[in-house]
């Protein structure tokens, strides 16, 4: 957290799910329909790094999961919160992230957690390759917040400093 105020909050939505697998797709478009009428690449990139943090939550946290999702210009913010089963989920999510914020090269470290999960698919090894790919790919930064039981994991894009595309400049959105 930067610890500056926003420019202008455009947009600010907080949603409260319990962890169901049926529910990361709804979620998804409703964030993605929600700010749609901001700018697609916006829309795309946060309802996909929602998808990533939920599926997380859903895998490694308990009883309800809770999604807070802002545009507070020139920042994206996104942040997903849930109790943990265990402190070594905790601690597992930390490390990864951690290795993630120090990497001079995230899309090397994306690459070996994508070789590591190819290598071994039937592996119950956590690749967290979700939390690389929304570095890498939705243009990110992630940090977290923990107490005992309970984490949250923060998404943010500044947009001054990882702007949109524009039209002529390709693609226009994450994958």
């Amino acid at each position: 957290m930067t610890g500056e105020e926003p420019l202008e909050t455009l947009y600010k939505e907080r949603i409260v799910v319990t962890p169901l697998w049926a529910l990361v797709s709804s979620v998804r478009n409703r964030i993605r329909d929600l700010l749609s009428n901001k700018d697609q690449e916006i829309a795309v990139a946060v309802s996909f790094a929602a998808s990533e943090l939920i599926e997380n939550a859903i895998k490694y946290g308990k009883p309800e999961i809770e999604i807070e999702c802002s545009l507070d210009y020139p920042d994206i913010i996104l942040s997903v919160s849930n109790i943990t089963q265990n402190r070594a989920d905790q601690e597992e999510l930390k490390k990864h992230i951690d290795t993630i914020r120090v990497a001079k090269d995230p899309f090397d470290l994306y690459v070996q957690q994508l070789r590591k999960m190819m290598e071994q698919p039937d592996s119950n090894a956590r690749t967290q390759v979700g939390l690389y790919k929304i570095v890498c790919e939705g243009k990110f930064t992630l940090d977290y917040a923990m107490t005992e039981d309970h984490i949250t994991v923060i998404a943010r894009r500044n947009l001054l400093l990882c702007p949109l595309q524009t039209e002529g400049e390709g693609g226009g959105g994450a994958s």
